[in-house]
């Protein structure tokens, strides 16, 4: 097994975020206040990209907005394969009513703990998007005009998929309640 020096992966991580301007995480991101907070919090911090209520609170929708689509169906999967794993454990084992309502309360803790997973991935999967982004950018040597908006294009977001994905999400639940 290989030595891994997590301090050298940790500066590496701090270095990247340094190198990135705020008007490129701006042009990426699309909100200038957000982005502000973001690219702050991430110079302070450099690990951690902090919780994201909107991306905890929407799911795989928030994802699809940001057009983290991979990021999305993974998310879906857990919001929707967690709690219903979780919450058959309880039905299996104790049976009957005190089976089901025992379930319900563990589903519920579970799309909550899952949720919450999310808001932190969130924040760190665009995050690490932007960064990815804009060193690909970087290295095409465009000029000043055309390096930000080819950063916009592949950032910002897309309303039609956050629909799409919170409609899908929507009938995945339904569907989940209708089974049990």
């Amino acid at each position: 097994m290989a030595d891994v020096d997590h301090e050298q992966d940790f500066s590496e991580e701090t270095e990247a975020y340094e190198d990135i301007s705020l008007t490129e995480f701006s042009a990426f991101i699309g909100d200038d206040e957000y982005a502000k907070e973001l690219h702050a919090h991430l110079r302070k911090s450099g690990r951690s990209a902090g919780f994201n209520v909107w991306a905890a609170f929407f799911g795989c929708g928030w994802f699809a907005y940001r057009k983290l689509y991979f990021h999305g169906l993974g998310a879906l999967a857990l919001e929707v394969v967690i709690p219903t794993v979780l919450g058959a454990i309880p039905l299996i084992a104790l049976g009957g009513i005190e089976g089901l309502v025992v379930s319900n309360w563990v589903i519920i803790a579970a799309f909550i703990g899952v949720r919450v997973g999310v808001g932190f991935w969130g924040n760190a999967a665009l995050t690490k998007k932007a960064v990815q982004t804009i060193q690909e950018v970087d290295a095409l040597n465009l000029d000043n005009d055309a390096h930000v908006q080819m950063i916009a294009a592949c950032g910002r977001v897309n309303v039609v998929a956050f629909f799409i994905a919170t409609g899908i999400t929507g009938i995945a639940d339904r569907l989940i309640l209708l089974g049990s």
